[in-house]
């Protein structure tokens, strides 16, 4: 009834994560900094090592598993296949009706299909390869990469939440570009705006410039660190 996650090359304990019903599935996500884990009453959490949080993402679940080197969750929960295509926006669930029980993932030759068993056939569902691809290029390829991914295809509410999820990586690597194309993409022009002058301002006085520095401040919302720098 207690996960304890530890790091074996450096020796240290990442995370205990006490629990309140006998767990009977685990598994880390490829990169390592989640994990997903089911109880006996098919209760089904998902824990963030980074920020040490967990939460529910399913009250019932037969069948639950990371799409092969991916960050997309496949789960049943009773006669709904869902699909979460960002697990940084847990509440964005993309969810598919079907009749049976989930066998397995197969994913090869750029197609990933879900099988699922009605007791007389195995029936096929495909799911989308591009937002499954998305999430590989943030672990493997890096965020330019997922924005030539993402750049084609309409906004919908999987296509938002990726965006999203890359605005937020882009700031934490203070990849200013990136960070305005996809608040661009999502709608919020001010901050693009905001983002577009301050990559313009960097280009001309240098990453190091005190305004440039107070300007990273203020979009982090430090608003101290930005008057102790112009100070």
């Amino acid at each position: 009834m207690t996960i304890c996650i530890n790091d074996l090359s450096k020796n240290m304990i990442q995370a205990t994560i006490p629990h309140d019903a006998k767990i009977d599935y685990l598994e880390l996500n490829p990169g390592g900094t989640k994990l997903l884990f089911r109880d006996k009453r098919k209760q089904l959490y998902l824990y963030n090592m980074k920020e040490q949080k967990k939460q529910s993402l399913l009250n019932y679940s037969k069948f639950v598993s990371w799409v092969p080197n991916s960050d997309v969750v496949v789960a049943q929960n009773r006669q709904n296949l869902c699909v979460w295509y960002s697990i940084e926006e847990p509440d964005k669930v993309t969810m598919y009706t079907i009749k049976g029980d989930v066998d397995t993932i197969h994913r090869s030759e750029g197609k990933t299909e879900v099988l699922v068993d009605d007791g007389q056939n195995t029936i096929s569902y495909n799911l989308d390869e591009a937002l499954i691809e998305f999430g590989a290029a943030l672990l493997y390829k890096g965020l330019e990469a997922a924005v030539d991914i993402l750049e084609p295809l309409d906004i919908t509410p999987e296509t938002e939440a990726n965006w999203k999820t890359l605005a937020k990586l882009a700031l934490e690597q203070q990849n200013l570009y990136v960070a305005e194309r996809c608040y661009a993409a999502l709608g919020n022009m001010s901050r693009a705006d905001y983002l577009r002058k301050l990559n313009k301002l960097i280009a001309q006085e240098g990453p190091d410039n005190f305004r440039v520095q107070a300007k990273l401040a203020v979009l982090e919302k430090q608003f101290h660190k930005a008057e102790a720098i112009l100070i």
